[in-house]
């Protein structure tokens, strides 16, 4: 791995599919150059359609960074006819906790990044990825990782204890986005909504949850995420005991930028912790 002697004066060129790793790449690549990225404002990647100028940056690219297929499908033909540039599948790595999806347990769950902890090791995989790609500004790239790294671990270490007094509380999701955070920081889910991610809940499992919701007495938060459907929500949310929250799981109302990463996972924080009990949320 390395670049040619015609590009080893500039910056490799790297192409990444979502706003979550857009912004570890754009955080390690600050002072050596800018990535770009596919899925922008307005999109989410069970839409997306590559235009030509997508498919351009694809065939220029030194390096092509994405979830992988259970994420992204639009990638998924493109880049199997990728020659030139390294191709970095993180559902494929090995180092990273990878859970299976729960309705289908051939599949990977690709929303990994909702668990710090796997935001610090992909990190580190992207700094050595990098370096190997452009070893003449591997300083630089090591010098953000570090500074990338305290920022996040400090996040991590402040969701561990400050969920603690909360993790009892039921929640309801209406798509199954949330294992890497339940799992990491003990959320009660309850249950799940719609079949698969991207779909609406059919009539049926609204039917049997406004049912369960009736006949317990224990208040419920429910989330719904932005950018997907959320059909008939409010067969639920009528319930006095039941609160209702939107996360944004994908980051897709925040900025694109360095930043972006670090302002999604406190958001993620805040609005779960704000629907469960307003009175503890504040910004960790």
């Amino acid at each position: 791995m390395g670049l040619s002697a015609a590009n080893a004066n500039e910056a490799p060129r790297v192409v990444v599919s979502i706003k979550p790793l857009h912004a570890l790449v754009a955080g390690l690549m600050q002072g050596a150059g800018e990535p770009k990225l596919l899925v922008k404002e307005g999109n989410t990647p069970f839409d997306y359609q590559l235009d030509a100028r997508d498919r351009a940056a694809l065939d220029a690219a030194d390096l092509i960074v994405w979830v992988g297929k259970e994420l992204e499908g639009f990638l998924a033909v493109p880049l199997a006819g990728v020659h030139k540039a390294d191709v970095l599948e993180l559902l494929g790595i090995e180092q990273l906790k990878i859970l299976p999806q729960r309705r289908n347990a051939d599949a990977r769950d690709p929303y990994f990044w909702l668990d710090s902890r796997n935001g610090l090791m992909t990190l580190d995989l992207l700094a050595r990825v990098l370096s190997e790609l452009d070893p003449a500004r591997s300083h630089i790239y090591f010098n953000n990782r570090k500074r990338m790294f305290s920022e996040l671990a400090e996040i991590d270490r402040q969701f561990e204890y400050g969920y603690r007094g909360v993790s009892g509380y039921p929640v309801l999701l209406y798509h199954d986005t949330q294992q890497y955070f339940e799992q990491a920081y003990a959320m009660r889910v309850i249950g799940h909504l719609a079949l698969a991610v991207g779909e609406s809940a059919d009539a049926a499992r609204l039917l049997q949850a406004q049912t369960d919701l009736q006949s317990s007495t224990e208040p419920v938060c429910l989330f719904t995420e932005r950018g997907l459907p959320d059909d008939n929500l409010e067969l639920l949310s009528l319930k006095t005991h039941v609160r209702t929250g939107q996360l944004d799981s994908m980051g897709s109302g925040i900025p694109p930028g360095p930043d972006h990463y670090t302002t999604l996972l406190r958001r993620h924080f805040n609005t779960i912790k704000a629907c469960i009990d307003p009175r503890t949320a504040s910004k960790p």
